[in-house]
Formats: structure tokens, C-alpha cells, sequence
């Protein structure tokens, strides 16, 4: 299984690591609302790919979280968005997960 590259203009390119796709595709057989909530990732990491908050240990990664519709968890997404990635106006999408109303903040 390959990388699933995204363009959605105007902004940087989305590339899904396989870690996202296989998340991505284990979440749909639970919440049938994953084309919506990918969609909204692949939206506001291209407009704003530094709106995630850089990890201490490393400021090339970032975690975002993502208000969801009502009936479907918020969702953390984990991603790559640092000096390489900027030059080449792409983010690497690496991982998701939802969020139990126990880790509202995290």
C-alpha cells in the first residue's frame, strides 16, 4: 500500500502516509462519516498547514485537533509539516484518532 497524495488548491499538497490510510479506513467501518471528517484534514491542513501545535520534541511534527459534527468524536490528527516540507508546499498526513470526551484537552 502507497502514499495517497491529495492536492486541494490553494494551498500546500496532502500526502496520506499508509499509517493515515489504514487509520482512515479502520475509522469507517465504525463512523460512517470519515469521507466528511478526511475531507475537513485535508481542507485545513492544506489553507493552514502550521495551525497544528508543533510537538516540544521534535517542531517538524504537529498535532492538530479537529472539531467534528455532532454524533462523531473530535479527532487528533498527527502530521509533518516542517522546513523540508515548506520548501516543497506539502504536509504528510501520519496518524488519527478520535478523541474520547475523557481527553477534551490534551
Amino acid at each position: 500500500m502507497g502514499q495517497r497524495p491529495t492536492r486541494v488548491p490553494p494551498g500546500v499538497g496532502i500526502i496520506e502516509e499508509p499509517s493515515f490510510s489504514e487509520r482512515i479506513d479502520e475509522l469507517s467501518r465504525i463512523y460512517p462519516r470519515m469521507a466528511e471528517v478526511k475531507a475537513a484534514i485535508d481542507w485545513a491542513v492544506s489553507h493552514d498547514p502550521e495551525w497544528g501545535t508543533p510537538l516540544q520534541s521534535n517542531q517538524n511534527y504537529r498535532i492538530m485537533k479537529l472539531p467534528c459534527a455532532p454524533g462523531m468524536p473530535d479527532m487528533r490528527v498527527l502530521y509533518r509539516y516542517g522546513l523540508r516540507e515548506r520548501a516543497e508546499q506539502m504536509a504528510y498526513l501520519l496518524y488519527l484518532d478520535p478523541i474520547e470526551p475523557s481527553e477534551a484537552e490534551f
